[in-house]
């Protein structure tokens, strides 16, 4: 829909993009930068009938953001996680793709963050609201389980802090991510902290 021809009204695509960029879900990177940087320049014929907005959509309509980082349960775990450095590398991105993004939640299934990737956090100084979430189903490694409870919160080498976060949510992670994110939130309002949650 976002390169072919409409096979449907334009009425009816302008609606659906309306209610597509409200909350966006990033599964991959190669999802982020197929559809963004394509839809950033304009690249469907939606825009033909609404020029005015080519190549802003995104930026004026995202206004929360999704991100899953998933990990295969079947695959021998190594030293780090692929889909996580993958997030990384997009993180210093969000600001530019989505400048109008208030609430961002990144949800870990079956891979367990660790500090750096916390550390190389960067939320666009209009973010109010954070979630950090860690779920892990019932075939996942129980080292990457393990991982999220023993893995501390080095405060020391934080470059950033979120003065803009109010809400703050983490599900899953240990007492010392939650110490730690809440120093680099200082204006943070309201705080919630649940149990790993178990996938079936």
């Amino acid at each position: 829909m976002y390169l072919s021809y409409c096979l449907v009204s334009h009425e009816f695509a302008w609606e659906f993009y309306h209610a597509f960029f409200a909350n966006v879900h990033l599964l991959t990177v190669a999802h982020v930068e197929f559809c963004f940087t394509r839809l950033h320049t304009g690249r469907s014929l939606i825009f033909a009938r609404h020029p005015a907005i080519s190549g802003s959509l995104p930026r004026s309509l995202c206004q929360s953001l999704t991100w899953h980082v998933e990990e295969d349960v079947e695959e021998p775990r190594g030293g780090s996680h692929v889909a996580v450095k993958q997030y990384q590398a997009l993180m210093p991105k969000i600001s530019t793709y989505f400048p109008s993004v208030t609430q961002l939640a990144i949800n870990y299934h079956n891979a367990a963050s660790n500090d750096e990737c916390i550390l190389q956090l960067v939320l666009p100084e209009q973010v109010t609201h954070l979630s950090l979430r860690y779920m892990f189903n019932e075939l996942a490694d129980p080292g990457a389980q393990r991982l999220y409870t023993s893995q501390p919160f080095d405060r020391k080498n934080a470059r950033t802090s979120f003065p803009g976060v109010e809400h703050l949510e983490i599900i899953g992670g240990n007492m010392a991510l939650l110490t730690g994110m809440m120093r680099k939130c200082p204006n943070v309002k309201i705080v919630r902290h649940g149990c790993v949650g178990i996938r079936r």
